[in-house]
């Protein structure tokens, strides 16, 4: 039998009459509103509880599966992008070695220039120097042959006094 509004709308009144408003109202408070075949028995509860462990499961099982396809994914990506990587770095490097190399060429040519305009600019100066020490050894041998010319001079006219 299906409890309608109608039926316990007349249980309340008949239980007004015989225990009083307030024991009526407690009593249908503890009525269930669809009638008993809507509460759910322990047996219920135990079948509810098997379906739910095994959707659980299931759902369980589903998501293991779905994780491993997803980390197969990220690992096939990453081992793709980590060669990516690799052959970018492998051109980078061998851009970085030609630079290195043109450019150790460049400081390499730059350096015997550099070497060649020193050694000029040395052997200009020694021969500057080569020439300014003949001039004043020059002076200086005519200032000797001078002094040992007054020398003898006054040596010669030395012995002439005394002798």
């Amino acid at each position: 039998m299906t409890i309608t509004e109608e039926s316990r709308n007349d249980l309340y009144q008949g239980l007004t009459e015989v225990l009083g408003k307030q024991r009526a109202n407690t009593l249908m408070e503890h009525l269930p509103p669809g009638g008993w075949k809507e509460v759910a028995t322990k047996q219920d509860l135990r079948e509810l509880r098997s379906d739910m462990r095994a959707e659980f499961a299931e759902f369980r099982g589903e998501m293991r599966t779905d994780f491993e396809e997803f980390r197969g994914e990220v690992r096939a990506e990453f081992e793709e992008f980590r060669g990516e990587v690799r052959a970018e770095l492998a051109v980078f490097r061998g851009e970085v070695r030609t630079d290195f190399q043109e450019f150790r060429g460049e400081m390499c040519k730059d350096f015997q220039d550099f070497r060649g305009e020193v050694s000029a600019e040395f052997a200009e100066f020694r021969g500057e120097m080569l020439t300014e020490l003949h001039k004043l050894l020059r002076v200086h041998t005519l200032a000797v042959v001078v002094i040992v010319a007054t020398l003898m001079t006054l040596f010669d006219g030395a012995l002439r006094l005394l002798g």
